[in-house]
């Protein structure tokens, strides 16, 4: 069934890697050219005729490509859709870029990961039809441009850095002179059907969460960009060993203090294990990135390992190994805090209560903010039966009323009697008496519960998040205190109205 069809969207694409079925990462489906399933007629004549704009080298038409639609509705959707894009372009071009065992070849350079992305925009001939030193080919016919000089096109970008526009007739090469394509990758059989390599584990993991900021991501995105542009295969040797550097000071947190080389080694070394050969590497390889800063050309760029100082290999060969077992070595542990609650066990819930408020208070899309909050409703839920005297009535029906207030503004496909319940409890305010106010979350608990669980829903980690938020809301902190409430106003009728 064709979806609705939507007033803005781009159309993302990665020319030079394929997937055999869809792929999901960072809450973004990446697809084969030839899957259109639910697009709309525009976006598919979009997918159709960019799709044809790629050439491996001349006279040799990609026949696929893999991409993906970016939809949405407002500046904040667009900024979201972009910032997912460019966490799976980063993470797909690191887990390509892993190096042999034995040769330390990469296994695809930076440039098999290139990303385009597409939004139609008129476009003025002047821009993409140049006359000055130009022999125009025969070819196809062009369409011929309007009163404004103008034809249909798009704003391109390449890598989300560079742009420029693109025209009916544009052809796309890579920035490389030669480049072949690898018959065994396959996006959707890596990373998502197939067994996953130990060695990079965690990092797959983070390409397919959908979370808006899994932990660990921050920590570890600056460093695998600048490891990223290691994997080059137009950068120069002396470039390869600072970018890689830059990526080692990203992932671990150096600055410019004093004795920044003996840090270094320190941090390796507590990462990955005391090795007097792995020390040995590690000063040789930042002695080179300092030669390089400062004076513009690195002393040596491969690695020394005995005392009659013979060339072995270069040293950003191993670099990146060492980078990779790093980056692994860090996700884990976080994964290990997060196994073990520990950032949990040291807040109380009324922070997150607080955490929840100033999330639904502040930028980005509906989604987004409900999204982020998750980890905080699962927190509370854990944590019900742990007294927390700083909680207070007012923040919880405070945290419910904006949950509501944004689920609705997703436009979610629940049953009507959620929607109402939904609508009021969105229409609290301060002022309102508390009796009322959670009267309207019981109103809600009592339809989640009647409707039990729901299936094919739009958002269904969203749902049950406001579900389960909700539920502990009334079940555990609130109930009591409404109780207490409706026997103080029976108490009220009862005597007419003299307390």
């Amino acid at each position: 069934m064709a979806i609705k069809e939507q007033a803005m969207y781009m159309v993302a694409v990665f020319p030079y890697l394929r997937t055999s079925n869809v792929a999901r990462f960072r809450g973004l489906e990446f697809r084969p050219s030839d899957d259109l399933e639910g697009l709309g007629e525009d976006e598919k004549a979009d997918v159709e005729q960019i799709r044809t704009l790629f050439y491996l080298r001349n006279g040799f038409r990609l026949s696929s490509v893999t991409y993906a639609m970016l939809r949405f509705s407002d500046d904040e959707e667009k900024e979201d859709r972009l910032r997912r894009l460019s966490e799976a372009h980063q993470l797909i071009t690191y887990l390509y870029s892993a190096p042999d065992q034995v040769r330390c070849d990469v296994f695809l350079h930076q440039e098999h990961s290139a990303v385009f992305t597409f939004e139609k925009h008129p476009v003025c001939t002047l821009l993409v039809r140049p006359d000055e030193r130009v022999v125009v080919d025969e070819g196809q016919p062009l369409p011929e441009p309007d009163h404004r000089h103008e034809i249909p096109g798009w704003n391109v970008t390449r890598n989300l850095r560079e742009t420029f526009y693109g025209a009916p007739e544009l052809q796309i090469y890579p920035t490389l002179g030669w480049m072949g394509l690898n018959r065994s990758q396959d996006l959707y059989l890596h990373f998502i059907d197939g067994p996953l390599s130990g060695k990079n584990w965690h990092v797959v993991e983070l390409l397919r969460s959908w979370y808006p900021r899994t932990r660990g991501l921050d920590r570890v995105k600056g460093g695998i960009s600048w490891y990223n542009r290691s994997v080059s295969q137009i950068e120069d040797p002396d470039m390869e060993i600072v970018s890689l550097a830059v990526a080692f000071e990203s992932l671990l947190g150096l600055d410019r203090a004093n004795r920044t080389t003996d840090r270094f080694v320190e941090s390796v070394q507590t990462l990955i294990g005391k090795e007097d050969r792995l020390a040995l590497w590690l000063r040789q390889f930042y002695n080179a990135r300092s030669s390089v800063v400062h004076t513009g050309q690195p002393e040596e760029v491969m690695f020394l390992p005995t005392k009659d100082e013979t060339p072995y290999r270069s040293l950003v060969d191993y670099g990146r190994h060492i980078f990779r077992a790093c980056v692994e070595t860090v996700l884990q542990g976080a994964a290990m805090a997060d196994a073990i609650g520990i950032v949990e066990l040291l807040t109380t819930n009324r922070e997150r209560f607080d955490s929840i408020c100033k999330t639904m208070a502040g930028a980005g899309t509906p989604e987004w903010r409900l999204a982020e909050i998750a980890r905080d409703v699962d927190g509370i839920e854990r944590n019900e039966y742990i007294v927390d005297r700083s909680l207070k009535v007012e923040v919880q029906m405070c945290a419910v009323q904006k949950v509501a207030e944004a689920y609705l503004a997703t436009n979610p496909d629940e049953q009507q009697v959620i929607l109402d319940a939904l609508a009021k409890v969105a229409a609290i305010r301060t002022r309102d008496d508390q009796l009322k106010t959670l009267g309207a979350i019981k109103e809600l608990d009592d339809a989640f519960k009647n409707v039990g669980h729901v299936e094919g829903i739009r958002w269904p980690n969203i749902h049950y998040t406001v579900r389960k938020l909700v539920e502990t809301v009334w079940r555990r902190f609130t109930f009591v205190h409404w109780h207490l409430l409706d026997e103080k106003r029976k108490a009220v009728e009862k005597s007419g109205g003299n307390a």
